[in-house]
This record gives structure tokens, C-alpha cells and sequence, in this order.
């Protein structure tokens, strides 16, 4: 089984979202409903006092910290994927060098007078 990364159950761990769970399951419909047309108010009414260039700004803004935490999450392992690759490249090469040039030392591998004989050919 793959190791857990880090900050991937951040969402379900912070003491912020335990309170907000609790307070939920504790609260009455009818509290619920107000707290939720409260926010739906307010947020109504911070939109209205930003102008539209503010928060074109603020969304691209937001946009931007989502790709670049995206890329970041892909490139990680990509990056690491690509070095073990090249890695095990280099030690498959370097193994291959390795075998081309072991031999045996008691076995004699010059050429003798008979590979002169035979011309290039024989080589």
C-alpha cells in the first residue's frame, strides 16, 4: 500500500472544521437555517461593496494559487518518476559496459598469427 502524503487529510484534521462539524450536529434546524441565511447576507453584501474589477481580481487570484498548487502536486512525483528513470538507465548502461569489457584472465584473448592469416574478414 502506498505511503499517505503529507497534508492529504488536511481538510478532515483541522481543529477549525471539527468545531464547525460539532456545532452543526449540536445545532437546532432552525439555528442552522438563520446561520446560513446570515452568511448568504453577508456575502450578499461584501459583493456588493467590492467592485467588479476587485473581484475579477480576487477570483483570478484564486485561480492562479489553485493551478500553481496543482502543478505542484503533479510535478512532485513527475520529477521523481523522471530521476529514478534516469537513474535506472544509467546503471542498466553502465552494467551493459561493464559485461562487455569482464573476461577471463586465465583464458589468453590477443590475437594469435592466425587472425593475420585470415585477413580482415576473420575479425
Amino acid at each position: 500500500m502506498p505511503a499517505k502524503r503529507n497534508g492529504s487529510d488536511l481538510g478532515r484534521r483541522m481543529t477549525k472544521s471539527t468545531v464547525m462539524r460539532n456545532r452543526r450536529a449540536q445545532g437546532i434546524d432552525e439555528q442552522i437555517q438563520q446561520n446560513n441565511e446570515d452568511v448568504r447576507g453577508n456575502m450578499a453584501q461584501l459583493r456588493e461593496s467590492q467592485s467588479q474589477e476587485a473581484r475579477s481580481e480576487q477570483i483570478q487570484l484564486m485561480q492562479l494559487e489553485q493551478r500553481q498548487a496543482h502543478r505542484f502536486v503533479v510535478d512532485t512525483p513527475r520529477a521523481n518518476d523522471q530521476q529514478h528513470q534516469q537513474v535506472h538507465r544509467a546503471f542498466t548502461s553502465d552494467s551493459f559496459h561493464r559485461l562487455v569489457f569482464e573476461y577471463e584472465p586465465d583464458i589468453k584473448f590477443e590475437c594469435g598469427d592466425w587472425c593475420y592469416g585470415q585477413g580482415m574478414s576473420a575479425l
